[in-house]
């Protein structure tokens, strides 16, 4: 499972945020909908921005998606109108991503791209070797502006052990060179994996760059980062 690292890493925050502004927006979010511990089936809005240009290669990564094992267990539609051969494609790995972030895609053997960096950084998270990721790959012609789709996953952990908690997701479109780091509802396992921080050092609402360290924030925290 996902744990999120010691508070002494928040220190590492200067290095990404050497890379230029914090913004929001030019990028893709992912978002909870619905979850069914019973069943295993997740749902999750996925919404570019209005300004977000989205080509090839471009997606975004959910760490450590517990009861994972196979891409037939994962599908994507588009909820609005999109160019002919538009997609999302799903690619597994139990480290690092397959997205076309800088450094390339860091899966399946790394090294570490800004995503995975961010993963750490950002929300504070490790990822687990034991622990599929799930890659969506955008392919087809470039989409400006806002489009929206959902996300379905079915995992195979399901029924009255199952349990709900928090899994790190980290996206990347080439407008304005953005990233976008959030924690997302996954499936957990009694009691899940994810550790939270000391109660003393959370509060609600985002997860905000330029904050002291005491900012840090514990659900639905959101972080834009500009490219090199």
């Amino acid at each position: 499972m996902i744990r999120r690292i010691s508070i002494l890493s928040v220190v590492a925050l200067a290095s990404i945020l050497a890379y230029g502004q914090v913004s929001k927006g030019d990028t893709i979010v992912v978002t909870d909908l619905t979850q069914n511990t019973l069943t295993g089936v997740y749902t999750y809005g996925v919404q570019f921005t209005h300004t977000a240009n989205v080509m090839p290669g471009d997606g975004f990564v959910i760490y450590d998606f517990l009861g994972l094992t196979s891409t037939a267990q994962v599908s994507f539609a588009f909820t609005t109108s999109v160019p002919a051969g538009a997609a999302f494609n799903a690619f597994l790995s139990p480290l690092y991503n397959y997205i076309n972030a800088p450094l390339g895609p860091s899966a399946p053997a790394g090294p570490a791209n800004v995503l995975d960096t961010g993963l750490n950084t950002v929300l504070l998270m490790t990822d687990d070797p034991l622990i599929n990721n799930l890659s969506m790959v955008y392919s087809g012609p470039t989409i400006m502006g806002t489009t929206s789709g959902i996300l379905t996953v079915t995992s195979s952990v399901a029924g009255p052990g199952a349990t709900l908690t928090n899994v790190g997701v980290a996206s990347k479109d080439t407008s304005g060179g953005l990233y976008a780091y959030s924690d997302l509802t996954g499936p957990g396992f009694g009691g899940g994996g994810s550790v939270p921080l000391p109660a003393s050092f959370l509060g609600g609402g985002m997860l905000m760059f330029g904050l002291a360290i005491a900012g840090l924030f514990k659900k639905m925290r959101s972080q834009f980062v500009a490219h090199a």
